[in-house]
């Protein structure tokens, strides 16, 4: 977990009465970047132009989970799109060297990812009531068995968010540490300019990965949600 968890610098502390109050690049990271987000969506939103391409953007969104997963996904898409924007957004100003890396540690994805399953809990008993169980327990199994495979079931459920956060904190984690790498070749003069050359070309794939891996953790949040409304649940 080392590996995916870096360590937080702090900027600065001091102590209240009995407590010691430390700011960290994380909470920066985590008050500041929705903060731009927000200023910069309503200076783009307030002309015309960007309102268009924005809705545009949106619009694909839908289509492409519409047409994916059926009508039943649409109602749940601007809350899908919301969660790329804002996972999106930690990944792109993430790397800007004085801010956390917060997508690459796996408390920040599994907090989302919780939020995002306990949504989906409140889904399934909306829509089903109590029968939000058979899936726990598929028809024509002997007594017997039906313990340990609602036990089997129920854990599998469980466990999806943790492989969500897993996922979507490796993988960034990864980018970021050989973004770093030649980041310090290059500050350390070893090659300095093919260092760089690939230094640069990095940043660019990490902001395509930052986009693929938002994309893929809504999109499997999506397949989740698209199997607790199911009527076939």
């Amino acid at each position: 977990m080392e590996l995916i968890n870096k360590i937080t610098k702090i900027i600065f502390q001091f102590k209240l009465h009995n407590y010691n109050i430390v700011f960290t690049d994380y909470l920066l990271t985590l008050f500041l970047v929705p903060t731009i987000v927000l200023i910069i969506f309503k200076v783009l939103l307030s002309f015309k132009k960007t309102e268009r391409v924005f809705f545009t953007i949106y619009e694909m969104f839908l289509n492409n989970f519409t047409d994916s997963l059926g009508k039943e996904i649409e109602p749940y898409v601007p809350f899908l799109f919301s969660i790329f924007c804002f996972l999106y957004s930690f990944n792109f100003f993430s790397l800007l060297p004085f801010l956390y890396p917060i997508t690459t540690n796996f408390k920040f994805n599994f907090t989302i990812s919780v939020m995002i399953f306990l949504l989906l809990i409140v889904l399934i008993f909306r829509t089903h009531g109590i029968k939000a169980w058979k899936p726990f327990l598929p028809s024509g199994l002997p007594m017997v068995l039906k313990p340990f495979i609602f036990l089997i079931e129920f854990i599998l459920f469980f466990v999806k968010p943790i492989t969500l956060a897993f996922r979507i904190s490796l993988n960034l984690a990864i980018g970021h540490i050989i973004l770093e790498i030649f980041s310090s070749f290059a500050k350390g003069g070893v090659s300095n300019i093919p260092s760089l050359i690939i230094v640069t070309l990095m940043t660019i794939f990490e902001i395509m990965i930052g986009i693929l891996q938002s994309y893929v953790f809504v999109t499997l949040s999506a397949v989740y949600i698209k199997d607790m409304i199911s009527e076939e649940h």
